[in-house]
């Protein structure tokens, strides 16, 4: 049997489960054990807080782990902070700790996005930044697309998002996304303003920003999970006179009714050999001649595509085939997890 170790939070839950009981619970630990056992591995759950506490040596283990939403998004600095000392370590974390990062953090994933897939593949580029100053510059040297999509670097479900057509608009919307006001510190800082000379006021507006082309004309978009060779599609409409299908609650389309035609699929299959990851969400646009990768999450991603399907995808015989799923979703996440160590058994040799 293969060791494998899974990291719980401080409520002593990993992962996210649509509909857990209680609410929002993570994953059945005692379902998902067996799960796990099925493909041959033992599961052993290990708080957080004690990976580093005793003297488990961690080189060449493998540990899967939860990571956090909560308010502040304190305590998954907490998180990051570990998985990267497990990777430090030479632990085999799962996915690796570069995805943790990504989470619920869009700046970083356009880095991921750019450095990992590239623009040919993924069909867009995104500008980064840190200030508005920063869009200002942009602006001016006439580097941003217009019409463009403003994010803020947190959010989902379209919270935080933004259509700017012109110079005037990115000013605008970017600046109400960056706004990071601090009344005392700000007032501070003015009065330095006054005292010093030559003295440069630090920007009010230090909430990270992400600014992409739009892709014009879209009436839907598709979320699809991938666990190993299992693909679960929901097409999400967009509403009359908006831009956007995520959280739009638009036409809601699950596995079989979605729709989704076959090369955004195979999309979808490059994209996940790729990033080289046992699980993965992916927000895909396509326009009829080429699909677009708008956002993608690698942990700890929304799991209501998959309760919503009856269905999912595989590929057979190099064509993509519809199978009756069979899988809840703790089944689901050890297969995507033993599927990847079959195409890695470097990490389940001997240490």
């Amino acid at each position: 049997m293969i060791p494998v170790y899974l990291l719980t939070d401080y409520k002593h839950f990993i992962g996210s489960k649509w509909m857990a009981s209680p609410y929002r619970s993570g994953l059945d630990q005692s379902l998902l054990a067996e799960c796990f056992a099925r493909h041959g591995m033992t599961v052993e759950y290990v708080p957080l807080a004690d990976v580093f506490a005793g003297v488990k040596a961690w080189r060449g283990r493998i540990a899967l782990y939860t990571s956090s939403e909560e308010f502040g998004d304190h305590y998954k600095k907490y998180i990051e902070d570990v998985v990267y000392g497990l990777e430090e370590a030479g632990a085999h974390v799962l996915p690796r700790a570069a995805f943790l990062r990504a989470h619920n953090n869009k700046v970083f994933m356009e880095i991921l996005r750019d450095q990992l897939l590239g623009e040919e593949l993924t069909g867009l580029r995104s500008r980064v930044f840190g200030t508005l100053e920063e869009v200002r510059t942009a602006l001016d040297g006439n580097e941003l697309p217009l019409p463009c999509v403003i994010k803020s670097s947190l959010g989902a479900m379209s919270r935080g998002v933004e259509l700017a057509r012109t110079p005037a608009e990115v000013l605008d919307k970017a600046g109400r996304l960056s706004r990071s006001p601090h009344r005392w510190y700000e007032l501070r800082d003015f009065l330095r303003a006054k005292k010093i000379p030559g003295y440069r006021r630090e920007s009010r507006h230090q909430n990270r920003i992400i600014i992409q082309p739009l892709v014009p004309g879209l009436d839907a978009d598709w979320k699809v999970l991938v666990y190993g060779d299992q693909y679960y599609a929901l097409k999400r409409g967009v509403r009359p006179g908006d831009f956007r299908a995520s959280g739009s609650g638009s036409d809601y389309l699950a596995g079989r009714s979605s729709g989704i035609p076959e090369n955004v699929l195979s999309f979808v299959e490059q994209l996940y050999d790729k990033l080289d990851v046992p699980h993965l969400s992916a927000d895909v646009a396509f326009d009829g001649k080429r699909s677009y990768l708008l956002e993608f999450q690698a942990l700890y991603f929304g799991t209501a595509t998959h309760c919503w399907c009856e269905e999912y995808y595989a590929r057979e015989q190099g064509s993509w085939t519809l199978r009756k799923k069979s899988m809840d979703q703790e089944e689901v996440f050890a297969w995507g997890v033993a599927r990847y160590l079959d195409r890695h058994p470097e990490f389940v040799s001997p240490r």
